[in-house]
C-alpha cells in the first residue's frame, strides 16, 4: 500500500531475511486523550445569550517516534537496486540526543564497491511528539429557521515544536543525523456558517 515501508527493493535481492526489522509506523507508546464540554444554563438570560451554549474539544496526542532506517544514499553494492545500508562500526547511541546529533553518525562506515551493508532496517527510535488541538463553537438562532454557526479551531495550541526525524543518508553529509525539518506550527481559523 502507498504509504506504508513495504516495498518490492531489497538491499540484496537474494537475501530477504535482512530486511527483517522493526515497522517504520511502529510506535510503542501512544496516547490519546479527548474532552468535549459545554458551558452550562444560567439563570440570567442576557448571561445566557452571551455565555451559554458554547461547546469545547480538546485532543491531546502524544506517540513515541517513527523508525529510522539508516542508508548509504549510494548504490555501492553496485547492484543497480539503490537501497544499500552502510556498515556498522560501532554504537550509534549518544548520551543526549540534540537537533545537530540524534545519533552517533560515526557509528556508521560506507558499505564498500560490490558488498553489502550489514546495517539492519529501523534499527535507531526516532523523535517523540505530542501535540494539543482545541476548538470553541456555537450556534446562534437568528429567526425561526435561520441560524449562525460560528467556529474557532487551533491546531498546536502551545505553538511548540514538533521536530521531524533526521536526515538518514551517509551520503548527505551536511544533513546526516542532523534535524532540520518539522511539522506545522500553531495554525488558527475561524468559520462562519449561515443556515437557512
Amino acid at each position: 500500500e502507498n504509504g506504508q515501508d513495504i516495498g518490492n527493493a531489497y538491499q540484496d535481492p537474494r537475501n530477504r531475511r535482512a530486511e527483517w526489522g522493526n515497522c517504520a509506523s511502529d510506535r510503542r507508546k501512544v496516547l490519546n486523550l479527548s474532552l468535549v464540554t459545554r458551558t452550562p444554563k444560567f439563570a440570567s438570560q442576557w448571561v445566557q445569550r452571551f455565555a451559554g451554549n458554547w461547546q469545547a474539544s480538546g485532543i491531546l496526542t502524544y506517540s513515541s517516534g517513527s523508525w529510522i532506517t539508516i542508508t548509504s544514499g549510494a548504490d555501492n553494492s553496485l547492484t543497480g537496486v539503490g537501497s544499500d545500508r552502510p556498515n556498522v562500526a560501532g554504537d550509534w547511541r549518544v548520551a543526549q540526543n540534540s537537533l545537530s546529533q540524534w545519533f552517533n553518525t560515526a557509528a556508521f562506515a560506507k558499505n564498500t564497491a560490490g558488498v553489502y551493508g550489514n546495517a539492519g532496517v529501523a534499527i535507531i527510535p526516532g523523535r517523540a511528539n505530542w501535540n494539543l488541538d482545541a476548538a470553541v463553537w456555537r450556534s446562534f438562532p437568528i429567526k425561526e429557521q435561520i441560524k449562525a454557526d460560528l467556529r474557532w479551531e487551533a491546531f498546536n495550541v502551545v505553538n511548540h515544536a514538533r521536530f521531524n526525524n533526521p536526515g538518514a543518508s551517509l551520503n548527505n553529509g551536511n544533513t546526516f543525523g542532523v534535524t532540520s525539518s518539522a511539522l506545522a506550527p500553531r495554525i488558527l481559523q475561524v468559520a462562519l456558517k449561515l443556515t437557512f
